[in-house]
């Protein structure tokens, strides 16, 4: 729970007293997440392979405040519910169910003043890996750029599609889904996990 805290936090100090008097919004979203490859080595037998992260559905919310670019800053907070599949026949984490959610703080600048509205969008936060059972969480840096457009039916209303891509920045060579039978046996071998989101949202704006 710190992360969510101190990305609220964040959030909170980058909102001056002037932009009080601007328009807030809520933006919930759904969409389709694909991608997410680990390369791990086990650490008894020295076997590497990856583990794949199953192609599910996502959940997310944005809580920001449009800013006069024009364009917005914003808390995303995302979750998709998944497992872990493997390639190879090596015992692995295969099969083992997944929470995965992104705690990012992000903005947006829209390129049109008028009802259509193109944007592009950079985020950075906090990625969040929670396996079932007794397999340990992990929190990992991670990056966040999208590009979408939204049409604005009134001030209050509005409906978007984005496309979103995120980087999670992962330790080469440090232990990962430690368990309390096996202890951590699973070591890291690439760098970086790579996940991309297709979503279609609402924004309500008061």
């Amino acid at each position: 729970m710190r992360w969510q805290f101190i990305m609220i936090g964040l959030l909170a100090s980058s909102v001056s007293t002037s932009a009080l008097s601007r328009d807030f919004f809520i933006a919930p979203q759904a969409g389709y997440s694909a991608g997410g490859n680990i390369d791990l080595q086990n650490t008894q037998d020295e076997v590497r392979q990856t583990l794949k992260i199953k192609e599910t559905q996502n959940f997310g919310l944005k809580l920001g405040v449009l800013t006069k670019d024009p364009g917005a800053v914003y808390l995303l907070l995302s979750t998709q519910d998944t497992e872990f599949q493997q390639s190879g026949e090596q015992a692995s984490p295969a099969g083992q169910k997944l929470t995965l959610n992104y705690y990012h703080i992000g903005g947006s600048l829209y390129f049109s003043d008028g009802p259509f509205k193109p944007y592009v969008s950079a985020s950075a936060g906090a990625t969040q890996f929670r396996p079932g059972g007794n397999v340990s969480n992990e929190t990992r840096l991670s990056f966040g750029l999208a590009g979408g457009a939204m049409y604005q039916f009134n001030h209050y209303f509005g409906l978007f599609a984005e496309v979103q891509g995120f980087a999670t920045v992962l330790n080469s060579d440090k232990s990962l889904f430690c368990d309390g039978e096996n202890g951590c046996i699973w070591k890291v071998r690439g760098s970086t996990m790579l996940q991309a989101q297709a979503n279609l949202g609402f924004q309500f704006t008061f």
